[in-house]
């Protein structure tokens, strides 16, 4: 069974994504933020059996994420403990290949997220990098465990050292092309200028027109 899993920040005023929020202010890093989550959440499921939300904050303020969707509280801990604790949890439910995912990354084209799942019929872990020297997705064949207790997170040098650990624990990775993080305002100016970006993203192309329309 292939699980798509979400690592999911619930949305809440005047909290996250403090690089947009210093330039775009509250209300309207509010709404994309929002929008990012409900993209995500709104995902066709053609490339994966099941979807697992992992989020932080209340769930009741969880956008909606479909009647099949399994949703859990993230644990304590760090960015590393959340992910792993995540994705063991989907093997623990029956799963054979999990991808997580975060929801800053609303435009991933879904060729690219199926070819995280494919590559693990013959890799067993895939890499979708971030421009930003982070990463986008993680494939992973079987739990991850601890893994990922060296890397650096949030950090340049978190994807490079995701990959290391992964070589480390005999799972060479399949790195696949790079993707983007929505966390600047120049990453919105690439959203607006992709049209496969907005149609796989909505709710955060509308936001985006209203913000570049004054509206809101």
């Amino acid at each position: 069974m292939n699980l798509l899993c979400v690592l999911a920040r619930v949305p809440s005023a005047g909290s996250g994504k403090s690089r947009l929020r210093a330039t775009l202010g509250d209300a309207t890093t509010d709404r994309l933020a929002r929008a990012f989550v409900e993209d995500v959440l709104d995902w066709p499921q053609d490339v994966a059996d099941g979807l697992l939300v992992a989020h932080a904050g209340p769930v009741s303020l969880l956008p909606p994420a479909g009647s099949r969707a399994i949703l859990v509280a993230q644990v304590d801990g760090d960015l590393g403990d959340r992910i792993a604790a995540a994705v063991d949890d989907g093997f623990a439910r029956g799963a054979t290949r999990v991808v997580i995912v975060g929801t800053d990354c609303p435009t991933l084209p879904a060729a690219l997220l199926a070819a995280a799942f494919s590559g693990l019929s013959y890799a067993p872990s895939t890499v979708i990098p971030a421009a930003d020297g982070g990463w986008i997705a993680l494939g992973v064949d079987r739990p991850l465990g601890r893994i990922l207790d060296g890397v650096t997170w949030s950090s340049a040098r978190a994807g490079k050292q995701t990959i290391e650990a992964l070589r480390a624990d005999g799972r060479r990775p399949l790195v696949l092309p790079p993707w983007y993080d929505i966390d600047e305002p120049a990453d919105l100016d690439r959203v607006g200028a992709e049209t496969a970006a907005l149609a796989r993203a909505p709710r955060t192309a509308a936001a985006l027109a209203e913000m570049r329309s004054g509206v809101g």
